[in-house]
């Protein structure tokens, strides 16, 4: 169903059409009888220009305006009442009312399907198109000429070199109209103004030529000779310059001037024609390939600039996992030196006291039972020293207690509350089952976080937050205290190896940090 902007939008482009298209009949029938010119028919043009152009549910309108138009004008009571152009046969009816229209919107509905406006911006639309309009032309001239040798059988004899004119005619006549229609329809749409200057110049040129013609037309000089040699310079010009805009463009002052020169000359009418046919041609083809080779260089340029963007970020990430490498050899280096100190001072100390103690209760049994008691002392001190250095290394609570627990009673809670700070750790919803792997390693981004706060933040409080509600886990850690320059700190193996973890247990960390504090998130799908 046809809303009611529709069927006025609709109705206006019938009368449009129908008023179009007699005009342009009227003024190609005055063109035809003027003579040594070229034969074009450009309401064939106009036509296939509409049915190009306009919506598929136009077409009824379109058809049913026109045809009643032409009725009304050339009918038994019409205004321009003559029986050559509307016979009072069956044949007529079934041609003009059925198969003209019918042929006409299959061949374009069977194009648009596979093509798109401006039809002329590729070479093979282009080749399309202009099969298109041979087989239009041809195909309305045989229904045209076959009815009219159907009611007179004398005509057959001429039949070959009448529907050779009409091809012709009908062919000149959309080369002439339809490229310069599908130019300013696309102008309309897209108002880009170098498009418009494009045009402008085109015009100018050609105009300028149109009146060079017309000016040495009192010369004793071959015009359509020297006509048919100075349009190529320019139609190839343009086609190369501005692409099909300027072949089109062209393509319409080929026709025009070729027009005005058989006016003054003695030119033959096939042979212009034949002229025109050649040269819009040409210059179309040349045209949709510039616009489909600059298409295509644009495109290769783009995508050189992404493919360079995404070298340079393959070339930092590289950079970065290098700095990454280097930096975790150093901390393996400087883990292995802090433990072979602890247990060279720390451990290796202890161990000489019990095996002095140990020795001295040996040789004085007097002294066995306070030497026995300082041996298991310094037994549980290194007990705890052990403990305390392998925790370091995995906390043994995650395995126990589990993250949660771990975080809210172990080494990182003791550390952050005697360092001063307020420590909370909140769980919203259930417990998550991590894998040891991201157990591990979101321990290591909130030791990390911490380490971070106590020594830059200058903060008084340090919230964890795990939020398991919803699609993604989430595990927030958050401080009050001053941010930092993200910019400048991205490169730091601290945040580097956060992310790497991050990554590395199938997540994603995400740094915010603002003059009122850091927040660090890491999500899990």
């Amino acid at each position: 169903m046809y809303t009611k902007r529709e069927w006025i939008r609709f109705s206006a482009l019938g009368l449009f059409y129908a008023a179009g298209f007699h005009l342009l009949w009227l003024a190609s029938t005055q063109l035809e009888t003027l003579p040594n010119t070229i034969s074009w028919y450009l309401p064939a043009g106009f036509r296939l220009a509409v049915y190009l152009l306009t919506p598929f549910r136009s077409w009824p309108f379109v058809y049913v305006i026109d045809r009643a138009f032409y009725i009304w004008m050339f009918g038994d009571s019409g205004l321009l009442n003559n029986p050559n152009y509307v016979a009072d046969s069956l044949l007529w009816y079934l041609g003009h009312l059925i198969l003209v229209p019918g042929i006409t919107m299959l061949l374009v509905w069977y194009y648009r399907k596979y093509f798109q406006v401006p039809y002329l911006d590729t070479v093979r639309s282009t080749v399309a198109l202009l099969v298109l309009s041979v087989l239009m032309s041809f195909g309305l001239g045989t229904i045209f000429l076959g009815r009219k040798a159907i009611d007179n059988p004398e005509f057959t004899t001429d039949f070959g070199s009448q529907l050779f004119s009409f091809f012709l005619g009908d062919l000149v006549g959309i080369l002439a109209l339809l490229p310069i229609v599908l130019v300013i329809c696309e102008l309309y749409q897209n108002r880009r103004k170098e498009h418009a200057v494009e045009l402008g110049q085109t015009a100018i040129v050609w105009i300028g030529l149109i009146a060079a013609v017309v000016y040495f037309s009192g010369f004793t000089l071959n015009l359509d000779y020297y006509t048919k040699v100075l349009t190529i310079l320019p139609a190839i010009y343009f086609s190369y310059r501005f692409g099909w805009r300027g072949a089109a463009t062209s393509a319409f002052f080929i026709c025009l001037m070729t027009y005005t020169s058989a006016l003054y000359s003695d030119g033959a009418t096939v042979e212009n024609q034949f002229y025109i046919i050649s040269m819009s041609m040409c210059c179309l083809f040349l045209g949709a390939a510039i616009s489909e080779q600059t298409v295509l260089h644009r495109s290769i340029t783009s995508a050189n600039s992404e493919l360079a963007s995404t070298n340079q970020k393959l070339s930092n990430m590289v950079t970065t996992n290098r700095q990454l490498s280097s930096r975790l050899i150093q901390a393996q280096e400087h883990e292995r030196y802090r433990l072979s100190r602890e247990l060279h001072d720390d451990f290796g100390q202890r161990i000489t006291e019990i095996k002095l103690k140990s020795s001295i209760g040996r040789r004085d049994t007097n002294k066995a039972t306070v030497l026995f008691t300082e041996i298991i002392a310094k037994a549980d001190e290194l007990y705890q020293s052990l403990k305390s250095s392998l925790g370091t290394l995995r906390p043994a609570e995650l395995d126990e207690t589990g993250l949660i627990e771990t975080l809210k009673q172990g080494d990182l809670a003791k550390l952050a509350k005697a360092s001063g700070l307020t420590w909370s750790v909140q769980l919203i919803g259930s417990e998550p089952d991590l894998t040891h792997e991201q157990a591990i390693g979101l321990y290591r981004i909130c030791q990390e976080s911490v380490n971070n706060t106590i020594k830059h933040a200058h903060a008084s409080s340090i919230r964890i937050v795990m939020d398991s509600t919803s699609d993604k886990l989430q595990l927030t850690i958050s401080d009050d205290g001053r941010g930092f320059d993200m910019e400048a700190a991205t490169d730091g193996f601290g945040l580097v190896g956060m992310k790497e973890r991050a990554l590395a247990t199938g997540g994603e960390l995400v740094l915010r940090s603002e003059p009122k504090g850091t927040v660090v998130s890491v999500f899990f799908s």
